[in-house]
């Protein structure tokens, strides 16, 4: 299967990469819209697996793309979306563009190949959980428990840190900057499948951008607080 993987997530982009490389796939990797755009004028692919947010364009603007691009009398070329959280609002713009569906990210290559086989149009809905271990567990077949251990240990360095800065930035009520952070931390908590830390720092987002101050200091607190079990969940993953 030849596959073209989009997305500006070097981690979880080269995961999907190594996945699929290991499976006897040909991928692909870009991290634009314009790249991938650039990459199907001049090569063959089975499928398109893109996240919905690109740093160019979206994916449903890239599926749009490709469709506008195809030839007469050529088929379109499947395009797959990815999400951190697919639900049915993005199930149904999906398939307003044109897309086969969304799928939770990091995505298998069987799913991909049951797809093309089948067709889904609309992804499978999962109650949220604290902790999602499918990411760290794929991460650990491609590089190994022990390098997956050091970027975890970076992960958490990191994520502390940001912690406390963010909690400056609040206090300071510099609205923008700790709307940014906040949104930064979530993305990383997003691929490492901390799902409760990152549910509340898209609130603290949300209440930074409407310059709720006052409010965002508690799920800050929360998430902090969330620290030491998700680090035993981790560890226990790792053991």
């Amino acid at each position: 299967m030849r596959v073209l993987i989009v997305g500006d997530d070097f981690l979880g982009r080269e995961m999907m990469h190594q996945l699929f490389l290991r499976n006897g796939d040909t991928p692909v990797s870009v991290e634009s819209g314009k790249e991938a755009l650039a990459m199907t004028r001049n090569n063959d692919f089975d499928v398109v697996l893109t996240d919905i947010n690109l740093p160019d364009m979206s994916g449903f603007e890239l599926c749009e793309e490709l469709r506008l691009s195809a030839t007469a009398g050529q088929s379109c070329l499947p395009v797959v979306g990815l999400s951190h959280e697919p639900d049915n609002q993005l199930a149904e713009a999906a398939s307003q563009k044109g897309m086969v569906t969304v799928l939770k990210r990091p995505v298998l290559p069987a799913e991909v190949a049951r797809l093309l086989n089948e067709g889904v149009n609309s992804p499978d809905s999962e109650e949220a959980a604290h902790f999602d271990p499918t990411a760290l567990t794929q991460l650990m077949e491609v590089v190994g428990s022990e390098k997956v251990a050091r970027l975890i240990e970076m992960f958490f360095a990191d994520l502390e840190k940001g912690l406390r800065e963010l909690l400056q930035l609040i206090r300071e009520k510099d609205s923008q900057a700790a709307a940014d952070l906040a949104h930064k931390l979530a993305g990383s908590c997003a691929n490492y499948g901390f799902l409760l830390s990152r549910s509340k720092l898209k609130q603290v987002q949300s209440l930074c951008e409407q310059s709720g101050f006052a409010e965002c200091i508690s799920p800050v607190k929360a998430v902090i607080q969330q620290l030491p079990r998700d680090r035993e969940q981790v560890n226990r993953l790792l053991a």
